[in-house]
């Protein structure tokens, strides 16, 4: 199982005019390290560290600290509803089958999910062109708007296409308009910080995981379905609205775009969403698959866990605590690998949790899920190192793109990944079915399969980017 002015007290980094010397030393800059590097290549010597390769920008160029934490703030206080809504989305997907969808079979109200996933990464197709080029401001608060209406319209919800439209479609959207800015902002003003700060981001989804399940459970006692969904809804649009007042972007926005006529902007717009050109580098390629395997593993598991703990006897009650409990350990999970990562390499680290997430589900998960103590302690080992999947992709991808790269390559990513987004919970509720225990076993063997593909791909994106040096960081 990717956010928002009070940075005006920055007005030397941020006018027009200085965005303008910007844009124009990094060019000057960027074309000086390419030169010098070809002729080291050239010479026969070997980049062994990522950062020290063609894409590499001037670090000084980049706050790195001070009032830019700020712009983290904001990221964090977005990243709550958009990631933590995701984290919890087996909270809301229990309790409908349950009841409003209850003689749905699973494979039919697990599309509800799947769409939500897929749009939410479609969507970045669409924030990711519009955050490079005309900044934050636009997609947020369209994809604020939205979401806001979504989840409180998913309050009213009794049918599967109107839970599609209204928490599939609309929320999924908001989701995706906002994700790509929240994460895109903190690249902006962080560089050799940059996994630290987008790690202590992400950790807004991890607190939004935190109390999005027990605040839901109670409130389907205390006020019912409706009146739950619609405190949640008021909560996520604070969060979203605060953070929208919080963000800004640093790199100076596309001028020349803002004078075409309309009809020029969209086709540019819609012409440029998309990198697939990109796909030519075997590094980004092996990435993006890398992310759309590992992706697909954690949120099916994330979907189907509490529903697979209730088959294994335990109470509803601790079924909704187990995901609150994953969520905390999430906090530790996109935190510390992150300093790991700035320390000895995002990949090296990355590659590292994606093969223990492996392990635990095959070591643990498979052959003793029957007995509650073990299953906890994979939930939580499974939860600590795939919570990084989040925290760190953003990282690795601004590795292998420059700054002003990012949001298209961002898109293009999530455009692939929400392939496999979209089939992966039905798949998932179709291999469950009846819910017998040997089906659910099938469950956990394609959950883990799909993470062992996961983590082959990061060994190859790895590869492509160093060859066969191992002891490097990258």
């Amino acid at each position: 199982m990717t956010d928002r002015i009070i940075l005006q007290n920055l007005p030397s980094q941020i006018t027009a005019s200085s965005s303008n010397q910007l844009a124009s030393g990094f060019k000057r800059k960027e074309h000086d390290h390419i030169n010098s590097k070809l002729k080291n290549l050239n010479s026969g010597d070997t980049a062994v560290s990522i950062e020290e390769s063609a894409e590499e920008e001037d670090a000084s160029e980049f706050p790195d600290g001070g009032v830019a934490w700020l712009v983290v703030l904001g990221s964090f206080l977005g990243l709550i509803p958009v990631f933590g809504l995701l984290n919890s989305i087996g909270s809301i997907q229990t309790y409908i089958s349950s009841n409003q969808l209850s003689g749905i079979s699973g494979s039919v109200t697990g599309w509800i999910f799947s769409i939500y996933l897929a749009i939410a990464g479609y969507g970045c197709v669409f924030s990711g062109t519009l955050f490079d080029r005309l900044g934050r401001t636009f997609p947020m608060l369209i994809g604020t708007i939205l979401y806001s209406v979504g989840l409180f319209a998913t309050a009213e919800c009794t049918t599967v296409y109107q839970f599609i439209l209204a928490f599939g479609v609309c929320v999924g959207l908001g989701t995706a308009l906002n994700m790509t800015p929240l994460i895109g902002c903190v690249s902006h003003f962080f560089f050799k910080k940059r996994a630290l700060a987008t790690g202590i981001a992400t950790i807004g989804g991890s607190v939004g995981g935190i109390f999005m399940p027990i605040m839901l459970r109670r409130l389907y006692v205390n006020v019912g379905y409706k009146w739950a969904i619609r405190i949640l809804a008021f909560i996520c649009t604070s969060c979203l609205v605060s953070s929208y007042l919080l963000t800004r972007e640093r790199l100076p926005k596309d001028e020349e775009y803002k004078k075409l006529p309309f009809s020029k902007q969209l086709t540019t717009y819609f012409t440029s969403s998309l990198d697939f050109r990109a796909l030519r580098d075997k590094r980004f390629l092996f990435c993006v698959l890398a992310i759309l395997f590992s992706e697909m593993s954690l949120t099916t598991a994330l979907t189907y866990l509490p529903e697979y703990a209730l088959h294994q006897g335990i109470n509803e009650d601790n079924a909704y605590l187990l995901v609150t409990l994953m969520n905390v350990v999430g906090i530790f999970g996109r935190f510390i690998p992150n300093i790991f990562a700035d320390k000895y390499g995002r990949f090296n680290v990355m590659i590292t949790t994606s093969v223990v997430a492996t392990i635990l589900c095959l070591v643990l998960w498979l052959p003793f899920g029957k007995n509650h103590a073990v299953f906890y302690a994979f939930c939580m080992g499974f939860s600590f190192f795939t919570s990084s999947i989040f925290s760190l992709t953003p990282v690795c991808l601004s590795q292998i793109c420059k700054t002003n790269q990012f949001g298209a390559r961002f898109s293009t990513m999530y455009f692939c990944v929400s392939f496999g987004n979209l089939v992966s919970v039905p798949i998932a509720g179709a291999i469950i079915s009846k819910g017998k225990t040997n089906q659910y076993n099938h469950f956990v063997i394609y959950c883990s399969m799909v993470s062992v593909v996961g983590a082959i791909c990061w060994l190859a994106s790895r590869y492509y980017i160093v060859k066969t040096k191992i002891w490097c960081k990258v």
